[in-house]
This record gives structure tokens, sequence and C-alpha cells, in this order.
């Protein structure tokens, strides 16, 4: 059995907790992420997509409710909470609010959404205002639901938060640092200095696609990831988000060897 990767980072001083996001297993029934997962952390993060939907699959994720702690990822694909379409986007909110609702039964320590796209530099302002009102009612649902929401940076233009600057727009709701998408941005160092960052999304890429790898098969510095997270009060979780499985035991390995290169 691999070792847990809370065992090589100290949650009471570095980090509110350290998890796998359940994405490199998405082509498995949600049963079969989460006993794959079993001893390898406490905090697992549901994608709620596909197999992994939870509103589907709610009860599977409670009978693991004595393994894991949850945070949840709001489904993604054909949503957009910044659409100028109020129709859609409203649609966007619906499904995004279903989802809470489902989670809600898990106690998750955070909710990810995305913040949507921008249709064109001559409607970007449009768009803003569409993100704004969607940003307006997930401050509604999360103090309906007691679940913190977070908006996570992206890795590409045409959306929005790929700037350390846009972090206002998230106005009340938390933040999300995805390290990958930062890095494909070229603004990690400037992301790690930004006041406040609630939750953590952790994989490694050469900064030219978004692709989820193992920690220390890109480029990324992990070393001064870590060292930039831990100057944050009080800590993020932090979630592996890894697009393969085969790269979860050596990036908890890899985990171990960072936190045994900082002075203890």
């Amino acid at each position: 059995m691999s070792s847990k990767i809370e065992d090589f980072w100290d949650p009471t001083t570095k980090s509110s907790g350290l998890g796998i996001s359940t994405l490199c297993l998405m082509e498995e029934e949600l049963g079969t992420a989460l006993e794959y997962l079993v001893g390898r952390t406490e905090l697992v993060e549901i994608v709620s997509e596909g197999y992994h939907d939870i509103t589907k699959h709610l009860e599977v994720a409670e009978s693991f409710s004595g393994e894991f702690k949850y945070s949840i990822h709001s489904p993604y694909i054909g949503l957009d909470i910044a659409n100028i379409r109020e129709a859609l986007r409203r649609k966007s909110l619906e499904v995004i609010e279903e989802t809470l609702k489902s989670s809600s039964e898990l106690n998750p320590v955070i909710f990810v959404v995305h913040p949507g796209m921008i249709a064109g530099k001559h409607l970007k302002e449009d768009n803003a205002r569409a993100l704004k009102k969607s940003v307006i009612y997930l401050n509604e649902l999360s103090e309906e639901y007691s679940i913190p929401i977070a908006l996570e940076n992206m890795p590409i233009k045409f959306l929005f938060l790929t700037k350390p600057e846009e972090i206002g727009l998230i106005d009340g709701l938390k933040f999300c640092l995805d390290v990958g998408h930062a890095n494909i941005t070229k603004n990690l160092d400037e992301f790690l200095l930004v006041e406040r960052i609630d939750h953590v999304h952790l994989h490694d890429n050469d900064g030219g696609g978004d692709d989820h790898l193992g920690l220390g098969k890109g480029k990324i510095d992990m070393k001064k990831v870590f060292e930039g997270i831990d100057h944050q009060n009080p800590k993020p979780n932090i979630i592996l988000e890894l697009g393969n499985r085969d790269d979860v035991d050596p990036s908890i390995k890899k985990i171990s060897e960072i936190s045994h290169s900082f002075e203890r």
C-alpha cells in the first residue's frame, strides 16, 4: 500500500490538507476511483462530470465518508457563468446549483467553479457584467448552503482569471490557484504573491499545454510553489490534479522530497 500523501507534509504547520482529485480516474466508476484513493489520501476532490457526477452518484461518495473529506469541482463542460446570453448563463448556474445542493450532503471543504469565457475583445465588458451577476448569485448560494465557493484561474486568454489583477472579479468568493494554469499564462510567481489563496490545484506542465502531468514531469519549480503557499494564512488545501493515475504515487514521493528539503 502506498504511503498517504499527508504523511509527507504536516497539515498543522504547512497546509490545511493535501488531497487528490478524481481527474486521474475519470474513466472509472466513482466507487472504483474512490477505492483506488483509499490509503493514499484523506481528502478527495470529486470532479462532478461523467461517471463522477455527484448528482447521480451521491450515495457512492457518502459510502466513503468514513475514509475521506471532500472538495467538489463543479461541472464545467458546456457551462459558462459569464455568458452574455442570459438564458445560457442562468442554465449554467442552475446546473451548478443542482450540484452544490447534492454536494451539501457531503459537507465539502470547498466547491470550485470555472469563471467563464470572453466571447471577444469587443464583448469583454459585457461578459464581465454577466460574470459579476453570477458572482453575486454564487455568493448567495455559498451562504445558503454554508459551503465556500471558489473561482479558479484559467490557462487561456479567452477565459476570465488569467491574470492576478482579475481576482477582484470574484468579489466575496474564494480563490483557487491552479498552479499548472498559472505556469501556462506565464505569471505563476505573481499569482503566488496574491493576498489570499484559499485552495490549490497542483500539477505540472512545460508551459505549453494544460497537460496535468505528474510533479517533476514538467518545468514548474515545485519547491518554490510550496514556499509561496506557505506564506498564506490560513493555509489552503492542496489538491493533486493529475491526468494519469500512474503519476499519483510518484507525485506523492515528489512531495516527500520537497518536504524533506525544508528546514524543520
